[in-house]
């Protein structure tokens, strides 16, 4: 075997195998991070959905509503991304700390008083 055409040939078959190979993968971590995020934001949308109808918001506090979780999911994907090469339970309690900044504001700022004793309700866990 000491035809270097072969030699050339393989080696370049090789490449382009292990080239396709990389772009699979690297192709489908994108895609899953992808439908990942589209996962979180549909989730989102359903929560800022069934909490304005539930609480029979008008169209300024739906839209303060709105403005308040985009910001909020912003704030959670820069909190992942700060941590992405730290341990999950590093996470935990800076996620729980905005989960409860966020709940606290639209708790205050979103509802109007009358309504915010069934929010506390809800908010305080399942129903026994």
């Amino acid at each position: 075997m000491t035809n270097v055409r072969l030699w050339i040939t393989i080696l370049a078959l090789v490449s382009f195998l292990a080239g396709t190979a990389a772009g699979k993968i690297l192709t489908g971590r994108s895609a899953a991070a992808a439908r990942a995020h589209a996962t979180e934001s549909g989730a989102l949308a359903d929560y800022e959905s069934l909490f304005s109808d539930q609480f029979e918001l008008d169209a300024d506090r739906r839209r303060l509503l709105g403005v308040l979780l985009e910001h909020y999911e912003q704030e959670v994907t820069r909190i992942r991304n700060d941590h992405l090469s730290s341990y999950r339970s590093a996470i935990e309690p800076e996620l729980r700390r905005v989960g409860i900044e966020y709940n606290q504001y639209i708790r205050d700022k979103v509802l109007p008083p009358e309504k915010r004793p069934v929010f506390d309700q809800l908010a305080s866990g399942p129903l026994d």
